[in-house]
Order: C-alpha cells, then sequence, then structure tokens
C-alpha cells in the first residue's frame, strides 16, 4: 500500500530489498526478531546507501529552490 501511496502522488521511496544487506544472513538470522549490534550497523549503511540512491535518481523532487536566495 505504502508504494502505491506513493506512486500515485509521485513520491519517491525506497525498496529496501534492492539492497544486498537486507538478504544477507546477518540481516535474516535475527536474534529473537531483532538485530544483533552487527546487523543494526549493517542496516544503517544500507539505508545510507537506499537514501542516497533514491535522493540521486530524484533531484528534482528533492531540490530546494529556496536553497539559492
Amino acid at each position: 500500500a505504502i508504494i502505491e501511496i506513493a506512486e500515485h502522488y509521485n513520491i519517491p521511496y525506497i525498496v529496501q530489498a534492492e539492497d544486498p544487506f537486507f538478504r544477507s544472513t546477518i540481516y535474516t538470522n535475527m536474534s529473537g526478531s531483532h538485530p544483533t549490534a552487527i546487523g543494526y550497523s549493517g542496516m544503517a549503511e544500507a539505508f545510507e546507501r537506499l537514501l542516497n540512491k533514491c535522493i540521486v535518481e530524484n533531484l528534482a523532487y528533492f531540490f530546494d529552490l529556496y536553497m539559492w536566495d
């Protein structure tokens, strides 16, 4: 539903599965449904990669016209 809403309103979004970390054994073999410290660190790096990719691919959406005033 989130993707459908984002596409309907033309809002950029990320898909976790696009980053290999979210398919790795570090992520998929969590302890009690929660990541370990290494898992949280990997998630942070994966989300950073995904967000950077999203921003680069959607510069017009993220560009702030008032940034240059």
